[in-house]
């Protein structure tokens, strides 16, 4: 046995037997709260902890976001007192959280130390646990103990080798589901300002509205913003993953009940030189424009497109709000798209205002259309789309014109709720 295998082994023959009389703890709900400053890192730490309580056959009830914490400094860069040029600090910190039910006390044992032992560096985590009055006998949590490092061992080998992780339960789930519904009709829904408000978290009547319209036909969500943001919105990975379709950066990295089927990326289809020439005009540009404020990561690198933000992309919700009543008033997107355009016009590029603060920029087609082909490939013949960005220079515009949706204008997440309510009451 090597020594991996004898840390694992929670105790020995004769330690078993001596306790064969004792009682195991019954928890009612375990609740791990994770913590960070970086979002990425708590996402993929999330992602192994849920994967891993699968394998164990650990019930995940929920898993959540709750909001992020802002700490804000504003200290004085000169070492001369009477010097006023101050610089302005920021320390976030994101949150997870993840409540498991009905855990014996040797498998959460076994559970808590496996992934304590894989806890990312920066990563806090905090352990609620309730019990419960009943007690399993140390014979059966013995058995239970043997089979949950038989499971921990078959993880990590996935892991090791690199193996996607399974994904065929959470799939089989959704068909039996979803069998009931139309299999030729589909609901599309953009994501900011048609089921949230721009960069907000869903609310949770809005959450309980698209459950219950999930039962009743087959739902998809197309967003602009990378698979990150849009989970965010969504109240985390897994309920985003819920959805029959999810297309984040207009359907150029697209999941299908949870599971991969299409990634491209626009670095490979522009070429370097190209998007350098691109990101050096398009920085020099910003750097002459005067605005109320102006804060940090002006463009920002996604898989299958750019996106340039006058403001920055670090900004508060209130410097998001006031850029947004600026730009209504100065047109400041609308002349930047243009000038873009007249500068790029051989390049094949589309520059599309989406939200409140930023313009997305990728190559011709690649606009929310391009989800529309994995739709009519499998078979949907009446897709409706719901988005509030459907005037030209949106980025809805495209495909709410196109011949294969049937387009709606929704001006709020409560206008999506009752537009959708009309048409399946």
């Amino acid at each position: 046995m090597d020594k991996e295998d004898a840390y694992l082994t929670l105790g020995s023959e004769r330690g078993f037997q001596d306790n064969l009389d004792e009682r195991d703890k019954l928890y009612k709900m375990i609740e791990l709260e994770l913590r960070g400053h970086e979002e990425a890192v708590l996402d993929s730490y999330q992602w192994f902890l849920t994967r891993a309580a699968e394998e164990l056959g650990i019930k995940v009830s929920r898993v959540y976001t709750p909001l992020r914490n802002y700490n804000r400094f504003s200290l004085l860069k000169s070492a001369f007192v009477y010097k006023k040029h101050m610089v302005q600090y920021e320390i976030r910190t994101y949150f997870r959280v993840i409540q498991m039910k009905r855990l014996t006390g040797s498998t959460a044992d076994t559970y808590l130390e496996y992934v304590q032992r894989n806890l990312p560096e920066g990563v806090a985590m905090k352990v609620l646990a309730a019990t419960s009055t009943r007690t399993r006998t140390t014979q059966q949590s013995q058995r239970e103990r043997k089979i949950t490092v038989a499971a921990i061992r078959r993880h990590r080998l996935f892991l090791l080798l690199g193996f996607a992780e399974p994904v065929s339960r959470t799939v089989s789930v959704m068909t039996s589901a979803s069998d009931n519904r139309s299999g030729d009709t589909i609901l599309l829904f953009d994501v900011d300002g048609t089921l949230t408000k721009s960069r907000v978290t869903i609310t949770p009547e809005m959450k309980a509205f698209m459950e219950d319209l999930r039962k009743k036909v087959q739902v998809g969500i197309v967003g602009g913003s990378d698979l990150a943001k849009i989970a965010e919105q969504m109240s985390g990975f897994e309920e985003a993953r819920k959805f029959d379709y999810l297309f984040s950066e207009n359907g150029l990295v697209a999941y299908k009940r949870g599971k991969l089927i299409h990634e491209v990326s626009i670095q490979e289809f522009l070429g370097e030189e190209k998007l350098q020439d691109f990101i050096n005009y398009a920085l020099r540009y910003l750097s002459e424009l005067r605005l109320p404020c102006k804060r940090g990561t002006f463009i920002e690198f996604r898989k299958g497109m750019l996106n340039v933000c006058p403001v920055g992309r670090s900004c508060t919700q209130a410097e998001r709000d006031a850029f947004f009543e600026f730009d209504k008033v100065h047109g400041i997107r609308d002349k930047m798209a243009a000038d873009f355009r007249q500068k790029f016009a051989k390049d094949g590029l589309v520059f599309s205002i989406g939200g409140q603060i930023s313009l997305d920029v990728f190559p011709k087609g690649w606009d929310k259309t391009y989800c529309l082909d994995q739709l009519v490939k499998d078979g949907y013949k009446t897709i409706h789309f719901f988005g509030d960005k459907t005037m030209p220079g949106g980025n809805d515009y495209e495909i709410f014109e196109d011949p294969r949706t049937i387009g709606h204008t929704v001006t709020s997440p409560e206008d999506t709720r009752r537009q959708v309510s009309e048409l399946f009451p």
